[in-house]
């Protein structure tokens, strides 16, 4: 029983080493500020390289942004699974998404996310 536990565990260490940049766990002490009121409810991912994934609203209108160090503006990501909001995974290391429309280039701290959307809406996330 415990080679069967050592073996599983070793799997899943192996697993989430090489899959870090599509792995995103929940932070739960990030914070979301919509025109710098708090929202509430809002879920904060982030992965191996910072990257962050939010998720606002109710299970049936469910917002979704993706900001990725790599390109730095905000979109939807195409392809998300996720796990009662404890981790997503995405379907490639640069996840496909579809780029929001009118929004502008992300600021990215490894502390602070901040992005405008339409020109009448600002984000702006904490991390950790």
């Amino acid at each position: 029983m415990r080679t069967i536990l050592l073996v599983l565990t070793l799997v899943a260490v192996g697993y989430v080493a090489i899959n870090r940049q599509r792995i995103y766990v929940r932070d739960p002490l990030g914070a979301v500020y919509r025109n710098e009121a708090k929202v509430d409810g809002a879920k904060v991912f982030i992965n191996y390289s910072n990257d962050v994934l939010l998720q606002m609203g109710d299970g049936m209108q469910m917002e979704e942004y993706l900001v990725q160090g790599w390109n730095k503006m905000p979109g939807t990501p195409t392809e998300l699974r996720c796990l009662q909001g404890l981790v997503c995974l995405t379907e490639a290391d640069h996840a496909p998404m579809e780029p929001s429309v009118g929004a502008s280039e992300a600021a990215m701290t490894n502390r602070e996310v901040s992005f405008a959307e339409n020109r009448a809406t600002t984000f702006r996330i904490t991390l950790r």
